[in-house]
């Protein structure tokens, strides 16, 4: 099944450059004349670069919100704030850098679908049974929820007659479901074997074993592998990225425990939150 739909993947995010959607299409300027104006250039470049620092701050952080926010989730809509704000950027660093936006070197916007969605099954399964955690059922619920949310996407667009904007979606959907289901896959097995996830790095640390971040580098690259092979080396991988994040964040915990105490850079939540 990742096979056959990750070839998907090595179709472009968009038909044309990005930049040919937004802004006006006209005759090309000659070489000349863009020599005449090195300043502006410069000055875009700049702006572009200090525009993608800031989208990769705000993925980081909000992806980091998202992952490792504990057992509730009260946090996700801080994430997903972050999400809208991250996605209004990349077009447009993309649009200012006059490249594609597979060609940009950001952590897209839907890098952040991976978390959400694990995590979200995660809680779906506490709240219909915080005594009882299958983690199949937490594979299941997850591709139910990436099914529903493509459905959705596509109906909407069907109804409001835009058929023609169909091209863009499926590179970030398809990507995303992939990431879900392979980062759940991964935990399940960390799960049915060591009775903890790789997300909770409170378990991880009092466990005896390392096994959980050596599975998660290991599956990350699994997975990278062999959607880089089907692709043919087309299309950036999601899983390994967030997995690659985890483990990171577990030498983290043991090294700085201090650092994942969200109460210093968060404010805090409402009463009853």
């Amino acid at each position: 099944i990742m096979a056959s739909a990750t070839y998907s993947l090595s179709r472009p995010l968009f038909s044309k450059p990005l930049r040919d959607e937004i802004l006006p299409v006209g005759p090309r300027r000659s070489v000349a004349s863009q020599q005449q104006q090195p300043g502006g250039s410069l000055f875009v470049e700049a702006i572009a670069i200090l525009l993608m620092a800031i989208l990769g701050l705000v993925n980081t952080v909000s992806a980091s919100t998202v992952i490792f926010a504990g057992r509730s989730l009260h946090l996700l809509p801080r994430g997903l704030v972050m999400l809208l704000f991250s996605s209004a950027f990349g077009p447009l660093v993309s649009t200012l850098t006059q490249r594609g936006p597979a060609k940009v070197l950001i952590v897209t916007p839907d890098t952040l679908v991976v978390p959400f969605m694990a995590k979200l099954a995660s809680g779906l399964m506490h709240v219909i049974d915080p005594n009882k955690y299958d983690a199949f059922e937490s594979v299941a619920i997850a591709m139910v929820l990436c099914c529903a949310s493509l459905a959705i996407a596509y109906s909407t667009v069907g109804l409001l007659g835009l058929g023609h904007l169909v091209q863009h979606i499926p590179a970030p959907v398809m990507s995303g479901y992939l990431s879900s289901v392979g980062l759940l896959i991964v935990d399940t097995a960390v799960k049915l074997q060591l009775e903890c996830h790789i997300r909770d790095v409170e378990c991880t640390l009092h466990s005896q074993t390392k096994l959980p971040s050596a599975l998660a580098v290991a599956g990350g690259l699994l997975l990278y592998t062999l959607q880089r092979v089907v692709t043919q080396g087309k299309a950036f991988v999601l899983p390994a990225f967030l997995l690659a994040s985890i483990c990171a964040v577990h030498l983290l915990a043991a090294a700085a425990p201090q650092l994942l105490d969200d109460s210093w850079w968060l404010p805090p939540m409402p009463s009853g939150a």
